[in-house]
């Protein structure tokens, strides 16, 4: 699909309108300048599902493609994730990429706001109320980003079902003064639990719903689904215990892959089947419910039950990201 054409449809259907220069903001900041097409093919082999994609860019650094065009990290994870993760994802980052966008951003609400008459430096604000520069905060981002869980799927009482997601830091003291103000402000309410030396916080009061909870230490940003994945996170830091990059499936499903990657997923065989649970109850709730056959249902929950691992890279080009992904099916 070429994507010129239709960026260029859309400036053009914005031609003599006031909020045009909006748009035009708004387009380099998620879309670039750079943006050029992108392909996208599935393969039905003998033993599984094979899909290949492009991104032309011109390999440039703009819009939200910029975002994860980083240096290429080792193709397997970090000792601080489980070795029984059923799911494994990580990308790589671009913090000045990331950090130019959002200055672009914070630029674009301070020209919307202008054309309502008011004024407002948003950067200005936050220094004022924090303390220190929002520059300060997002020059300390990493370069990786991991997620990772059993892969039980999320439900009506958990909609985040089983996942830890934890972001690599270059520097974590700003991001601790900005929890730091957040206790604060909330008068006491939000105060952490000790773990292993660790401030963790908790959200919800365990009865109502689920309890994320939020970990900054050791120049990363750890958020669990609920406190206990938090805190297996915290027990494995330092430790050089073996994790999901000793696991004999992981292996086996990345042992084709590149050495280096800029992004990286594994799925174990064992999730897929259990994603049907989810679709029921998700159509319980859902006005659409009863509209689905129960055919369908049965059709969908045999394709699940076919899925085996699955694993997946990406890797910058000089023209732009390529990715692939494969999937088994079970013997």
């Amino acid at each position: 699909m070429n994507l010129k054409p239709i960026l260029k449809a859309v400036n053009g259907a914005m031609e003599g309108n006031p909020f045009v220069f909006l748009w035009q903001n708004v387009e380099k900041i998620f879309f670039g300048t750079s943006l050029n097409n992108f392909g996208y093919g599935i393969a039905l082999e003998e033993n599984g599902l094979r899909t290949r994609s492009f991104v032309h860019n011109n390999g440039a650094s703009d819009g939200m493609m910029g975002w994860f065009k980083s240096k290429p990290f080792a193709a397997a994870p970090p000792s601080i994730v489980p070795g029984d993760s059923g799911t494994y994802s990580a990308y790589g980052l671009n913090a000045q990429a990331i950090n130019k966008s959002v200055k672009m951003l914070l630029n674009l609400v301070q020209s919307f706001a202008a054309l309502q008459g008011q004024e407002a430096n948003v950067e200005e604000m936050f220094e004022a109320e924090m303390g220190f520069k929002l520059a300060a905060l997002l020059s300390s981002l990493g370069n990786r980003v991991h997620s990772f869980g059993s892969g039980r799927a999320g439900g009506i009482e958990n909609p985040l079902g089983d996942m830890t997601l934890v972001l690599e830091l270059s520097n974590d003291a700003p991001w601790k003064k900005l929890v730091n103000k957040a206790i604060e402000m909330s008068g006491g309410a939000l105060e952490p639990n000790k773990y292993m030396n660790r401030d963790v916080f908790v959200m919800g009061d365990g009865f109502s719903g689920p309890q994320p909870a939020l970990c900054i230490s050791d120049k990363m940003i750890i958020f669990g689904s609920e406190p206990e994945n938090v805190k297996k996170v915290i027990r494995r830091i330092g430790k050089d215990t073996p994790g999901l990059a000793q696991n004999e499936e992981f292996k086996k499903a990345l042992g084709g892959l590149p050495g280096k990657v800029t992004s990286l997923g594994f799925q174990s065989k064992s999730v897929a089947s259990g994603y049907m649970e989810g679709i029921e109850q998700a159509l319980q709730f859902s006005p659409a419910g009863d509209a689905v056959p129960p055919e369908a249902m049965r059709m969908l929950g045999s394709l699940l039950n076919l899925m085996g691992t699955s694993a997946s890279y990406s890797n910058w080009t000089e023209k732009g990201l390529y990715a692939e992904s494969s999937t088994l099916f079970k013997n």
